[in-house]
């Protein structure tokens, strides 16, 4: 998992960094979500669990990419910008994993696993 980890990340980059084109970044982020979802319900990986990884991941990326600060404690616009993206890609992984792991539990007893 550490290599689609890390691809995620870049991801996360690319898509903060770009100013238009941003669905098929965002399509790839949503793929590697479902994954980690479905990766994460199939070893019975609980949901508190779950989340915990994704704040994790949400958090170490936030850290990484925190924008340049014009001045101490603000902002440019340039920097709203790329905050609010990221966030934005966060956001869309964090569903995109949560619905997987949702649909995989739902299907898990139809596909003879028990967890």
């Amino acid at each position: 998992m550490r290599d689609t980890g890390r691809r995620l990340f870049g991801l996360a980059l690319q898509y903060m960094s770009r100013t238009r084109d941003h669905e098929p970044t965002l399509q790839e982020g949503r793929r590697i979500a479902s994954f980690y979802g479905e990766q994460s319900a199939r070893h019975g990986m609980s949901l508190v669990d779950t989340v915990r990884a994704l704040f994790f991941f949400r958090e170490s990326l936030m850290r990484a990419a925190r924008p340049g600060q014009a001045s101490f404690g603000q902002y440019d616009s340039e920097d709203v910008r790329i905050h609010r993206q990221l966030r934005h890609f966060l956001d869309e992984v964090m569903y995109a994993c949560l619905a997987s792991y949702e649909d995989t539990c739902r299907n898990l007893p139809a596909l003879g696993v028990s967890r």
